[in-house]
């Protein structure tokens, strides 16, 4: 019990690290966990037992998708540590065997700024924004 506590708290230390470091090798969040997996660059995934009860059947799917890419999966309790620090990432979190990261930070804002102004315009045309 004291090893897969021990391994689990290396585990979301390296995700932070990687967080950090910006490598692209770490993700977060429930949807781009689901990426990874789709494009079969998890190698790691931890998962809070809370967000597995909150959201079963999701997860489930990745996490049985995650098998088939040969992913090692960990449930972590929100008892321990690691389980408390994985909640701050949304409950979700993967170690990537490559990064899926084909743009730069600046470029990824350049995106979201271009999808969110085509928003603004639709709600405009709608008359539900100003």
């Amino acid at each position: 019990k004291e090893d897969a506590l021990s391994k689990e708290n290396k585990i979301v230390q390296e995700i932070f690290t990687e967080l950090a470091r910006n490598s692209g090798l770490a993700l977060y969040g429930l949807s781009r966990v689901k990426t990874a997996v789709e494009s079969n660059a998890a190698r790691e995934i931890l998962v809070t037992d809370e967000l597995l009860l909150e959201k079963r059947k999701e997860i489930e799917e990745i996490l049985e998708l995650a098998e088939n890419i040969a992913a090692n999966i960990h449930i972590v309790s929100i008892g321990h540590e690691a389980g408390k620090n994985l909640q701050s990432l949304e409950g979700i979190a993967c170690l990537l065997r490559f990064s899926l990261s084909k743009y730069t930070i600046k470029e990824e804002i350049e995106i979201v700024l271009k999808e969110l102004s085509k928003v603004v315009d639709k709600l405009r045309k709608m008359s539900l924004l100003k």
